[in-house]
């Protein structure tokens, strides 16, 4: 039965209806990166997952098969990497991921990339061609700006570790060795799955940011927050089976907490760092402590002088008594 509302139908409402709830509930989908360690004192084996899914909210997805994968030396050569299939949980279910493993052998900064198949996603209406990298820093800092030659790459401008909360992070978007100008450029931060819930996920803007190139490709944005996070520049190129083909450059970037020098003498009752408040305490302290002492060194002084006083005057007397004793 259909019940005429005007001259639209309740099925085009329902219609209208779900195509805005389908638009709300887009979220990114990228394959990412996730080293064992990303920074390195030793030379071990250090394994590096390759998902594909939801970076913030822990849904991952069968990943695309790598068509190609090494990595950068400091001194500029390239070692192949073999994939092995492996199974990672997700959020809601397990999925295929893939692992590669290196060991580094020369003291640099490592980029590990991967150049991943096309992979048509129809309910998206897009088909995307990634290419994901991530630099691994061992014992100095060397090569971090290398150019994989990737048919698209971002090309760090501020090195990509040792990065504080609220630093401002800059690269550069190239597409076959030349930057792509006003290229869309999004952010999105990574969360182990569970972290992030139902309850507590914000609204699609505030999960993938956005920003632009510009005409040198380049684009900076602030990492306001600690842990990994994602970069993504991408660019159309053709149709695949239809769909509009973004063939994306990812990024992998390691934010640390924000540093706090501290000393273990400092007299914080916590511990960890000596506040203003705790300063001025002390300073009122050591104040009074100086008044105290002040006074007392003053106090001392004036025995020391009634003493000395009354010495002259009973040397005085003792003289005036002698003299008088010889006289008689």
């Amino acid at each position: 039965m259909e019940i005429k509302i005007g001259n639209l139908t309740l099925t085009l409402l329902v219609t209208i209806w779900l195509l805005i709830c389908s638009i709300g509930a887009v979220n990114a989908h990228f394959n990412f990166a996730l080293p064992n360690e990303w920074s390195m004192e030793h030379a071990k084996a250090n394994a590096v997952e390759l998902i594909w899914g939801h970076p913030y909210e822990g849904i991952y997805f069968d990943a695309p098969s790598i068509e190609n994968a090494q990595v950068l030396k400091p001194d500029g050569s390239k070692l192949d990497l073999t994939p092995a299939e492996i199974t990672v949980s997700g959020a809601e279910g397990s999925s295929k991921a893939w692992k590669v493993t290196f060991t580094p052998d020369i003291k640099g900064d490592y980029i590990l990339y991967a150049d991943f198949e096309v992979l048509v996603v129809e309910e998206e209406d897009v088909a995307w061609e990634d290419h994901v990298k991530a630099i691994i820093h061992y014992k100095t800092s060397d090569g971090w700006d290398q150019p994989t030659g990737q048919v698209i790459e971002i090309i760090p401008l501020t090195r990509p570790y040792g990065l504080e909360e609220g630093f401002i992070f800059t690269g550069k978007l190239l597409y076959n060795g030349i930057p792509l100008a006003d290229a869309p450029i999004e952010i999105e931060k990574y969360y182990p799955v569970g972290v992030c819930t139902e309850e507590n996920i914000p609204e699609e803007p505030m999960i993938t940011r956005e920003t632009k190139s510009d005409q040198n490709g380049i684009f900076s944005f602030t990492l306001d927050e600690p842990g990994i996070w994602i970069v993504c520049g991408m660019h159309t190129n053709g149709t695949v089976e239809g769909y509009d083909l973004d063939v994306r450059a990812i990024l992998m970037i390691p934010v640390e907490e924000e540093f706090s020098l501290t000393t273990p003498s400092s007299p914080s009752a916590s511990g960890d760092e000596v506040t203003k408040s705790e300063l001025d305490e002390l300073k009122v302290s050591l104040d009074e402590e100086d008044e105290s002492l002040t006074d007392k060194l003053s106090y001392q002084n004036n025995l020391i002088i009634v003493s000395m006083m009354v010495s002259v005057v009973a040397l005085l007397i003792a003289l005036v008594s002698t003299f008088r004793a010889k006289k008689d």
